[in-house]
């Protein structure tokens, strides 16, 4: 008994020892100046501090460096573009490329499901296509499309999909058919946050689509035959190739493109702005920081200073407004 109590006392002791210890977190004693309000494009911004603390954090006030978004920041898509490369070679048959969309196609990669969607095409007069007169796959030969927004094409909730259809007449009738070439293609976003497209996909993220005329390989991947199912995607340069065997040639055949659904929601959650550290436990005190602004605008730099231990942390914000001119 007498060995419990002695323990006990020892506990209650070293407790009481260690609330004696506990060393409270002072508040920093930090502040920031600048010599002028005003610098120009390019010019190193000296910060001088009075004081010191534990660690010290810059926000420099510039995009997704602003202690005003320190708990996170959310951008909201204003456009989307699409553009691409054609060529065309071989044969005589003109119009068979055109450009479409969908917002209630339903994903599944089968001629029968793309039957059943809505696909309209008004976006094709807006693109430019290899001119028919050309007859040549190469790289520098191939024509620029122009980029095009489809912000517009998209539905609330719904998923957009863009497809390059291949619509071929039967020979007797409007010609022999032709190679297809689409390259380059891109596929990106543009925010509110930054006017740098951010890319999507491009055209290795397409899957080719067979009609009625051409064994079902959907169903039964072992009907594949390369001499009949010849139009690809590379799945390395996604170099997308459309066209028909010449043994289809009297009758009316498609064969379609079909990009992965394109999905837009409210915003995008960037998560929260990070300061640039500039002081922490181990580094000796600071007396200045400097910083160089790159494009002209008003900014408020903002420091962070605290100090901290195990029994808590204390901090202050300083700020101070930075006009940059050309």
């Amino acid at each position: 008994m007498k060995n419990i109590r002695f323990c006990v006392l020892v506990l209650f002791a070293g407790s009481y020892l260690s609330a004696c210890n506990k060393v409270e977190v002072e508040a920093p004693s930090f502040d920031v100046q600048v010599s002028s309000a005003t610098y120009k494009v390019g010019q190193e911004v000296n910060f001088n501090f009075t004081g010191d603390a534990d660690q010290i954090t810059f926000f420099s006030g510039e995009m997704l460096n602003d202690y005003n978004f320190k708990d996170g920041r959310k951008e909201n898509i204003k456009s989307v573009t699409a553009e691409f490369a054609t060529n065309v070679q071989y044969g005589t048959q003109p119009d068979l490329l055109s450009v479409w969309v969908s917002t209630d196609f339903s994903g599944i990669y089968s001629y029968n499901e793309v039957t059943k969607a809505t696909w309209k095409n008004e976006v094709t007069k807006n693109y430019k296509f290899a001119p028919q007169s050309q007859n040549t796959s190469a790289v520098a030969s191939a024509v620029n499309s122009g980029k095009l927004d489809l912000i517009s094409e998209f539905e609330e909730g719904k998923p957009l999909y863009i497809a390059f259809r291949y619509k071929k007449k039967p020979d007797a009738e409007a010609g022999t058919q032709r190679n297809w070439f689409i390259r380059n293609i891109d596929v990106s976003t543009i925010t509110d946050v930054t006017e740098n497209p951010k890319p999507l996909f491009g055209g290795t993220g397409f899957k080719i689509v067979y009609d009625y005329n051409f064994p079902d390989i959907f169903t039964d991947p072992s009907l594949l035959n390369t001499a009949i199912h010849n139009s690809s995607v590379n799945p390395t340069s996604g170099l997308i190739t459309l066209r028909v065997p010449n043994s289809l040639g009297t009758v009316n055949s498609e064969v379609w493109a079909i990009s992965p659904a394109m999905t837009l929601g409210s915003s995008i959650d960037l998560g929260p702005d990070r300061g640039i550290p500039v002081k922490g436990f181990k580094n000796l005190k600071s007396e200045n920081f400097s910083h160089i602004y790159l494009e002209e605008g008003t900014y408020t730099a903002t420091f962070v200073a605290s100090n901290s231990n195990t029994y808590g942390e204390q901090k202050v914000v300083k700020q101070v407004t930075i006009t940059i001119t050309p």
